[in-house]
């Protein structure tokens, strides 16, 4: 077995060929596996109504949660880092704490 450039081989494995016109189903599919889906699960569109609440606590509440849901929760990035400017400071504390969760993953 010789594995050249143009083997069909990589690493010893050899390597289905990619049919024509499936590109966008390939490209969707490897979209997901790196940047995850673009669509907030159920929980995460919950949590998020929840960080628009009046009640500061609500607030503060529901950005710990999307930071203990990691990467999950990275379509409430936008969300999270305008709470750094909540005039609660618990609820500033507490989207900061989220966004070093979600976003870099302390």
């Amino acid at each position: 077995m010789t594995m050249g450039c143009h083997s069909d081989y990589a690493l010893g494995l050899p390597l289905r060929r990619i049919e024509l016109g499936n590109e966008h189903r390939i490209m969707g599919f490897l979209d997901k596996i790196f940047r995850g889906s673009s669509e907030p699960s159920p929980r995460v569109k919950e949590l998020m109504d929840q960080m628009k609440s009046d009640d500061p606590a609500l607030r503060a509440v529901a950005c710990a949660e999307l930071g203990e849901m990691g990467e999950e929760a990275k379509a409430a990035t936008e969300l999270l880092e305008e709470l750094l400017q909540d005039e609660d400071g618990k609820v500033c504390i507490a989207a900061a704490g989220a966004i070093a969760k979600v976003v870099r993953g302390f």
